[in-house]
């Protein structure tokens, strides 16, 4: 993940694409960071983690940007999240993510809404980092109750 980055961080140094070059070096600092803290070399999972992680931190500082009038940032933050999704896997569908959480359901014998937290934990392990966590939640609490 970290090669594969700093390739593209090289070619945009190449073609002189500022904000892609911010981007990329903000990606592969925290990657770095984490491998400083594991005082070991990330592994492809743990890696994607980390860029999922910094997903979710621009999509709220998106919103927060929004919500007071600071476009300017908010694009900033939409062009560089833009660019991290190129490094994320492809988002299961929430017809897909449906699928699993009833096949979890079924599989652990949940029934009702004391077992939610089992059946999340299942089901985002299952995903694989391709399900987002507060949809997950949304549609196991609907199927539970």
């Amino acid at each position: 993940m970290i090669d594969n980055i700093k390739a593209q961080l090289t070619d945009a140094m190449i073609s002189k694409d500022k904000n892609r070059i911010i981007a990329l070096r903000n990606f592969l600092g925290k990657l770095k960071a984490k491998e400083i803290e594991k005082k070991e070399s990330l592994s492809k999972s743990e890696s994607l983690k980390v860029l999922q992680s910094m997903a979710k931190q621009l999509k709220d500082s998106i919103d927060q940007y929004s919500n007071g009038g600071r476009e300017d940032l908010a694009n900033k933050e939409r062009d560089e999240l833009e660019i991290l999704s190129e490094f994320l896997p492809e988002p299961l569908s929430k017809g897909d993510m449906s699928k699993i959480i009833d096949e979890v359901i079924k599989d652990c014998g949940a029934s009702s809404m004391k077992d939610m937290g089992q059946v999340i934990g299942i089901a985002i392990s299952k995903m694989k980092g391709r399900g987002d966590g507060s949809i997950v939640s949304q549609l196991v609490r609907e199927k539970l109750s």
